[in-house]
């Protein structure tokens, strides 16, 4: 028989179709799915033209997920971000996640990479000379694999600035010039992974 019913499962036999029309009517709510399946993506992006003062984290861009599907879940984050300073220091960038009930605690994620090491997870800093024009563009990516509850996971994306004020997805100064013009889109995209 090209169908076979056990309790409330139905399985299809090889070379059957499913004619137009035909409606199926299916729960995920207990599936499993194979270890590396993408379960779930969130993408935000922004074009807000936002600063921040010196010596403080600021958020940039936030994405709220769904409690994950289950504690074995995984999630992959991946950013562009794009700041504009008139110092000799560019922004530090970082992943940042906030409590989840029964699971982990508020805290930076990833591994600090920036060259003073301390100054947060993730974090990407570089050095040059002084300039009202100049555009910095990041890329971050980190798996974050903790011990998941039952809450909803917000993820931020946070730069930092030690010199100056930094100023998102625009340049210290906007000019009218094909190259001090430069307006752009921060972007953060989220996959949760069985």
């Amino acid at each position: 028989s090209p169908l076979q019913f056990s309790g409330d499962t139905v399985t299809l036999d090889t070379g059957v179709t499913i004619g137009t029309g035909a409606t199926i009517s299916a729960s995920l709510a207990n599936a499993t799915f194979p270890a590396g399946h993408i379960i779930k993506s969130y993408c935000v992006t922004t074009n807000a033209q936002t600063n921040f003062a010196v010596g403080a984290w600021g958020d940039v861009i936030s994405v709220t997920c769904d409690a994950a599907q289950s504690t074995s879940s995984k999630f992959n984050l991946f950013a562009m971000g794009h700041a504009g300073s008139n110092n000799d220091w560019l922004a530090k960038w970082r992943f940042y996640r906030n409590a989840v009930t029964g699971g982990p605690t508020a805290s930076e994620i990833g591994t600090a990479v920036s060259h003073t090491g301390n100054i947060g997870a993730t974090a990407v800093d570089s050095h040059y000379g002084t300039g009202d024009r100049q555009l910095q563009n990041i890329n971050l990516m980190w798996r974050d694999s903790a011990s998941w509850g039952s809450g909803t996971i917000t993820y931020i994306l946070q730069v930092y600035s030690g010199r100056g004020t930094v100023y998102i997805n625009r340049p210290h100064v906007i000019g009218n010039d094909a190259i001090s013009g430069s307006l752009t889109t921060s972007s953060f995209i989220i996959q949760e992974v069985a």
